[in-house]
């Protein structure tokens, strides 16, 4: 039988803390600090968007909303978009912006951007509704 009361030539009982094994992965958050960074069993899961409504006649490079990642305090994600929406939108650093393509409420009321966020060997993937919002004209009636 083998002993598993070892692990990178650590015995179990000089930690301070229990080490914990998932599917046969280290999960401690002490040897992960030693010894690189492991496997975060229950970590974050998703991406969140701070705004998720933009106005059609918003032009390219307007900051539509911010990401982030739910349930997540150490940051240090790098953020990115696997699906733009055809050029509709684009990133920069956290920010979601508008893109090149123009936005049309009549078209694509909403569009669907599919966001990654990265931190190491951890990537995240999310598909986020945009609401497109049609402009509003007053037309001046002139009575004669």
């Amino acid at each position: 039988m083998a002993d598993l009361s070892y692990f990178h030539g650590v015995k179990a009982d000089e930690s301070d803390e229990a080490l914990s094994f998932s599917l046969g992965l280290l999960t401690s958050s002490e040897f992960r600090g030693k010894f690189g960074q492991g496997f975060e069993v229950d970590g974050p899961t998703s991406i969140a968007l701070s705004i998720t409504t933009v106005n059609e006649q918003s032009g390219a490079g307007t900051i539509v909303g911010r990401f982030s990642v739910v349930d997540d305090a150490d940051g240090g994600w790098i953020y990115d978009l696997a699906d733009d929406a055809d050029g509709m939108f684009a990133v920069s650093d956290d920010w979601l912006l508008v893109g090149a393509t123009p936005l049309s409420h009549q078209d694509y009321p909403q569009p669907v951007i599919t966001a990654t966020a990265t931190r190491g060997a951890r990537l995240l993937t999310s598909n986020i509704p945009v609401s497109v919002e049609a402009s509003v004209f007053l037309l001046k009636a002139s009575c004669s």
